[in-house]
């Protein structure tokens, strides 16, 4: 159970820096709205 715990804690950093890096780039696209709606969702 703590392992599935890690391991989750891991996947949500790793979707945070996702989420981040591809924020960073949608801020240069025309279409950033729909991509950061995609995000959210």
């Amino acid at each position: 159970m703590f392992g599935a715990l890690v391991n989750l804690c891991e996947l949500n950093e790793f979707l945070l820096y996702e989420y981040f890096s591809m924020s960073n780039y949608c801020i240069s696209s025309p279409d950033s709205e729909n991509q950061v709606h995609f995000l959210l969702e």
